[in-house]
């Protein structure tokens, strides 16, 4: 993974090698202290993110519709204006059950962070609602830093 400047804005994005360029280019925000928050609350709210129904049945987990494309939303809610850290997960499922995790806070931008987490044990969508640990790497100020969530 790498990061660079755009030259006329100094705006820094996020690049990885897992995507075409054109498509990986994420803004991520100016403000470190802003970002921080957003970090810590997304952690924080992760407690309550169990993928395991294909419906958003509003009763406080977090659902993947169709369990190859949708949104997933958090504590049963889509993300509203202003609220940092919210998670928009764009479900895209393949042999490591990947996740792109997009950090949407608007009053600092469209995409504060963009990050991954892999299922580490078990497996997405399962009926049980057994504890499922995640590794999530996030690219903060261009430096890659992982953190482990147990749901």
């Amino acid at each position: 993974m790498s990061d660079t400047r755009d030259n006329a804005t100094n705006e820094l994005f996020y690049i990885t090698d897992s995507e075409p360029a054109d498509e990986s280019a994420k803004r991520l925000p100016t403000s470190y202290t802003k970002l921080g928050l957003a970090v810590s609350e997304t952690i924080s709210q992760s407690r309550n993110m169990i993928p395991a129904n294909d419906k958003d049945s509003g009763d406080g987990e977090t659902s993947i519709p169709g369990r190859s494309s949708g949104n997933a939303s958090v504590n049963g809610n889509r993300p509203k204006d202003g609220n940092a850290g919210q998670i928009i997960a764009d479900a895209a499922y393949d042999d490591k059950s990947l996740l792109w995790w997009l950090l949407s806070d608007n009053t600092i931008g469209d995409r504060a962070m963009h990050g991954k987490a892999y299922c580490e044990n078990n497996e997405w969508g399962s009926d049980d609602q057994t504890v499922r640990t995640f590794s999530l790497t996030l690219n903060i100020q261009g430096l890659p830093t992982k953190f482990v969530i147990a749901t």
